[in-house]
């Protein structure tokens, strides 16, 4: 299983574009959960994330890289992709990052 995290703060205009990017992965949905960290945003951004990600969690670590660890916490998956709430994957990102990782002989 692949867990994205996504940090977030004050994203309404963007997080929802960059979940359902997510949603539209080629790998099936059951093969990745979605995490988005929040830094407290003062806007909807929570809000709209609960629509997309199976967790939404408020950041209590220091700056952009404690949210993401924050996120790597509580994560299931045995592989980490994180991304930020402004961009949009390409719809076989996480196909391409788990067949990188199923070429390496000692990855299971």
């Amino acid at each position: 299983m692949i867990s994205v995290v996504v940090p977030t703060y004050n994203e309404e205009r963007n997080i929802e574009k960059c979940l359902k990017s997510l949603s539209e992965q080629t790998i099936p949905r059951e093969s990745f959960e979605v995490i988005v960290v929040d830094g407290q945003s003062k806007d909807r951004t929570t809000e709209i994330a609960k629509k997309f990600a199976e967790k939404v969690i408020q950041q209590v670590s220091k700056g952009v890289g404690g949210a993401r660890n924050d996120g790597v916490r509580i994560a299931e998956g045995n592989i980490i992709a994180t991304t930020d709430a402004d961009c949009e994957a390409n719809n076989q990102w996480l196909e391409t990052i788990l067949e990188e990782f199923k070429e390496m002989k000692n990855f299971e």
